[in-house]
């Protein structure tokens, strides 16, 4: 029983050892897309009653509304605004 036990233990090291050997290149990392920064003035937010007809237009159909958010600063804080709403399947998560 010993023996089995020293045996499998001498497997595992080997196996360890094995994999942390690896010669495999590391590949570059991808490169980054191109963003662009886009202003404050130029991002019209929706209102509260544009989003909640938007919401309702995508319940009517079946779907689930997604809201898509931008960031403000307003008085040094910043703040999270609705920029848009999309109908997305109910079933994806």
């Amino acid at each position: 029983m010993r023996t089995r036990m020293i045996t499998f233990f001498l497997i595992c090291q080997l196996g360890w050892l094995e994999g942390c050997s690896s010669t495999k290149v590391a590949e570059a990392p991808p490169a980054l897309s191109s963003q662009t920064l886009v202003l404050d003035k130029y991002v019209h937010p929706l209102s509260r009653m544009e989003q909640i007809d938007a919401i309702k237009d995508c319940q009517e159909v079946g779907l689930r509304p997604r809201l898509v958010y931008g960031k403000r600063v307003v008085n040094g804080y910043t703040a999270d605004v609705v920029l848009d709403v999309i109908c997305a399947n109910k079933y994806v998560f």
